[in-house]
């Protein structure tokens, strides 16, 4: 299922089916979020995530972002109060200060940074860490398949909250806890898809040479 029929799923989960109460909800302006349930379906942007997360706290963000687990979490999450979600709204500086201490933390330069997710090219991390764009739907999802997924939280990268580090015991993480096999499972999709990423580089490394 693409992040497409995600958002649709989640309209007719939470809105009735009806794209105006969900923009309404949201914030998301009609014409952007036609555009991610329609054709030509543009990938929604890290605004419009932000947007959905924090209009719909129950919504599972590793679901949402890489179709892991349920829609829905019962995991009580507090709801941001209205002046909280305008200032979170504001400006995309701070996801950019995260994605610089992951680099500055885990990675020896923003170019080592691009080709650790994929890239062909490293102006979308300067880009990113400049301030002068956010993320798009793309740079979550190259994340989730790097190495960095298995301990830097997609939570905290997404949102700013929770911890930065990947926490198995904190009861901040998105992990379902409270079902080990969900959380065994987790665990094995993270580890198998920074083992990929290592392979991958290896693979490309090789037919370098």
């Amino acid at each position: 299922m693409e992040i497409n029929d995600r958002v649709k799923k989640l309209i007719r989960l939470l809105a009735n089916n009806k794209q105006s109460i969900f923009s309404k909800t949201t914030g998301i302006p009609k014409t952007t979020l036609n555009g991610i349930v329609s054709p030509p379906f543009n990938d929604p942007s890290f605004k419009s995530l932000r947007k959905i997360l924090d209009a719909y706290p129950k919504i599972n963000m590793q679901w949402l972002l890489y179709d892991i687990g349920e829609p829905l979490t019962d995991q009580p999450k507090k709801e941001l109060s209205q002046h909280k979600k305008e200032e979170l709204n504001k400006t995309d500086t701070e996801i950019s200060e995260r994605v610089q201490l992951v680099i500055n933390r885990f990675s020896s330069n923003r170019n080592s940074f691009a080709a650790d997710l994929g890239y062909a090219k490293s102006q979308t991390i300067y880009d990113i860490t400049d301030g002068k764009s956010a993320p798009s739907f793309d740079f979550f999802r190259r994340f989730m398949l790097s190495e960095y997924s298995a301990i830097i939280s997609i939570n905290w990268l997404l949102t700013g909250r929770d911890k930065m580090i990947i926490d198995s015991e904190s009861e901040n993480n998105l992990e379902p806890v409270e079902n080990p096999t969900d959380s065994a499972l987790l665990k094995m999709i993270r580890k198998l898809c920074a083992d990929n990423a290592i392979l991958e580089k290896k693979l490309e490394s090789k037919k370098k040479k």
